[in-house]
């Protein structure tokens, strides 16, 4: 997974996105979002590894959340054990996609 999203990093560099920005960077593929990808993906991948519909539901799971953003949250599948959108909509509080949220542009690249 690491070594795939640092290669498509590698392969876009400086090509500017739809959105006119390019693949890396804040809130991008950036090599602090890569690694939490890894981690989320390592996490599950170990949880579920002996129920392989489970496992890909939830990887499933992983890639919606991060799609997510304020205009078009997509939580259908998280748990509200660690899905903070589900917990603030629990509490009533707002939520803000932004500091997590990788952006459209660089999940359609």
């Amino acid at each position: 997974m690491k070594r795939q999203l640092e290669t498509k990093k590698r392969e876009y560099g400086k090509k500017r996105l739809p959105d006119g920005k390019t693949i890396g960077g804040k809130n991008r593929l950036s090599k602090q979002n890569i690694i939490r990808l890894q981690m989320a993906f390592a996490s599950t991948i170990r949880k579920w590894k002996h129920d392989l519909d489970l496992l890909f539901k939830r990887s499933w799971t992983i890639f919606w959340h991060k799609y997510s953003t304020n205009d078009d949250p997509r939580h259908d599948s998280c748990s509200i054990d660690w899905c903070g959108y589900l917990k603030a909509a629990r509490d009533g509080t707002p939520y803000d996609h932004t500091p997590h949220a990788l952006s459209r542009p660089v999940f359609d690249a």
